[in-house]
């Protein structure tokens, strides 16, 4: 999948699907970059991270919700 997608342009889509353990895939280069890793093992210590950020970001919600019901906050009138 690496190789496919170093292969093409930035915004270019794969024509044909890319087989991997998980099933085929069609692919489009997003971005390119002197940023971006250029080795396998970068890319995918990349992917993950980007990965666990997203779901640290939907998951921000939620844990504000828990933290709210769970706090015993008592409101006077004066």
């Amino acid at each position: 999948m690496l190789a496919t997608a170093l292969a093409v342009k930035k915004k270019e889509i794969v024509s044909d699907p890319v087989k991997t353990r998980d099933g085929y895939f069609i692919l489009q280069v997003l971005s390119t970059g002197e940023s971006h890793p250029t080795d396998e093992e970068a890319a995918y210590a990349q992917a993950s991270a980007n990965c666990r950020e997203e779901k640290a970001q939907l998951l921000i919600p939620q844990a504000i919700m828990e933290l709210i019901n769970k706090s015993k906050v008592v409101y006077h009138l004066d």
